[in-house]
């Protein structure tokens, strides 16, 4: 990968390291705010990540491990980086926060970078998948996560039909490769994947379907256990 000149990440961590206990939630994210912004315009801000009417004077050490994720993200978007890089953030949120996160990060203009195991997450906001096998083995798709598991499915299916058809003696048939990215100049088919400087012409994200997010519920937004490893999603 190679990053951009004007390139300015922020980072998430599950550890949530960058939060200050002493502060209460809105000068928390005033922190990483200019100085003339105004109060409405950070509880407006705060409220996109349910933090609503008096919950903004809330202490962060009194806040439970889900709010403090959500305030933890709200501070990364809010900070004008044009990369976000992205630990399961959707680790200790409940449903309704996960949503608020996933329209946030809908707005959110520049690129994003994230490793989940959330598979309704992953097809809310990805546009490319790089999936690890665990034995320092990589696979690229360009396209979200479902459409990454049914291609996989199809490869199985052909490996295991080469593999009659070679203990026939038949021939094998034709493999169906992975979509990759388009080349750079392929302005119709491109989704803007390079990792770009930020702004619009960095934006790396694609809207999940009606369909996809009529299911909900933790267990069935999980990627199985044995189907996929960690996947990185661009």
């Amino acid at each position: 990968m190679r990053w951009g000149t004007k390139v300015q990440i922020g980072y998430y961590a599950q550890q949530l390291d960058d939060l200050d206990d002493r502060n209460e939630i809105i000068m928390e994210l005033r922190r990483v705010a200019p100085s003339t912004v105004t109060t409405g315009e950070l509880r407006g801000f705060l409220a996109k990540f349910l933090f609503v009417g008096d919950d903004v004077y809330k202490h962060v050490r009194d806040l439970s491990g889900g709010e403090k994720g959500r305030l933890a993200l709200a501070k990364l978007i809010y900070s004008r980086v044009n990369v976000l890089v992205l630990d399961e953030p959707t680790n200790h949120l409940d449903i309704p926060s996960r949503e608020a996160l996933e329209e946030a990060l809908d707005a959110f203009e520049g690129t994003i970078i994230t490793i989940s195991h959330d598979r309704y997450f992953l097809d809310r906001i990805s546009t490319q998948i790089l999936a690890l096998d665990g034995q320092s083995a990589a696979e690229h798709y360009d396209g979200d996560y479902t459409e990454y598991h049914e291609w996989k499915a199809l490869v199985r299916t052909e490996q295991a039909a080469a593999k009659a058809a070679q203990a026939k003696g038949v021939s094998a048939p034709q493999k169906t490769p992975a979509p990759v990215a388009p080349q750079k100049g392929n302005a119709a088919a491109s989704r803007k994947a390079k990792v770009s400087g930020g702004g619009k012409g960095g934006k790396k994200k694609l809207s999940a379907t009606g369909a996809r997010r009529e299911t909900r519920n933790e267990a069935q937004r999980r990627i199985p256990a044995g189907r996929c490893a960690p996947t990185l999603a661009l």
